[in-house]
């Protein structure tokens, strides 16, 4: 009897010794408590990029393929049946990113390779929102630090000049200057991605080591949760709305 009172007891104990040595990398995964008065000094922003910061374009992302001259050879590579069986197999998968889909057929078929570039320079046929743009530029200058919090693939964000691929970073550099921190879908995290807590997890590693609050805005509901339920200060804009909605948003914030 008491030898089984010991072991409870040396059991309880260790437990407490793991839970004060882990407690920091807890908290660590949790936005800071917004603060009475958000400030440069106690608050960053993560800030999602497609239908906040950029718009799809995407009849000129199809023209931008169909011009190509690689459009012939990658219509007969969609429709070769063992192709268009794996690209199936992707999905009923559910690999729903598209970049993840890329690199598992470039590695499946090495020759389509030489579809990355194309399809990412498609894929950034973008139009900056901006009003937007121009209220990132006002925060900015105002001292607060801003983040890219998004589920843009590394690739198709960085470029990769090895393979010839342009990125966005490259393509709209007054957009990506903007950034202090960028957290974007990568094969080094097994392509997490929002709404997955592990992503918001890598977010605040990666982009608030100061453990600031953080300001999230996302034109997704999924997204704009997750964030909230790690303490997030979240905002949700409508995709189809007036961009002058995050305006609004900022000034009940007390931003703006």
């Amino acid at each position: 009897m008491q030898a089984n009172i010991k072991k409870k007891h040396c059991a309880l104990t260790l437990l407490g010794m793991l839970t004060l040595v882990c407690a920091p990398n807890l908290r660590a995964a949790a936005s800071a408590p917004r603060p009475n008065i958000i400030t440069p000094a106690n608050s960053i922003f993560a800030i999602d990029l497609h239908d906040v910061v950029v718009k799809p374009q995407w009849r000129t992302g199809w023209r931008t393929i169909r011009k190509d001259d690689r459009f012939g050879a990658l219509v007969r590579r969609c429709f070769n049946p063992r192709f268009l069986y794996n690209l199936i197999w992707c999905f009923s998968r559910g690999i729903a990113l598209a970049e993840q889909r890329l690199e598992l057929m470039a590695q499946r078929y090495p020759t389509s390779e030489r579809f990355a570039s194309l399809l990412v320079a498609a894929a950034n046929e973008q139009e900056p929102i901006d009003e937007v743009v121009a209220l990132m530029e006002q925060l900015k200058n105002t001292g607060y630090r801003l983040t890219l919090f998004s589920n843009i693939g590394e690739l198709t964000y960085f470029g990769n000049p090895d393979r010839k691929v342009e990125g966005f970073a490259q393509k709209f550099p007054q957009i990506d200057r903007l950034f202090s921190g960028r957290c974007v879908v990568c094969a080094t995290n097994n392509f997490v991605h929002k709404p997955n807590r592990n992503a918001y997890e890598c977010f605040l590693e990666q982009c608030n080591p100061d453990g600031k609050h953080v300001i999230f805005i996302d034109d997704r509901r999924d997204n704009v949760q997750a964030g909230e339920r790690i303490g997030m200060s979240s905002i949700y804009l409508d995709p189809d709305g007036n961009p002058g909605q995050l305006r609004k948003q900022l000034g009940k914030l007390g931003i703006l």
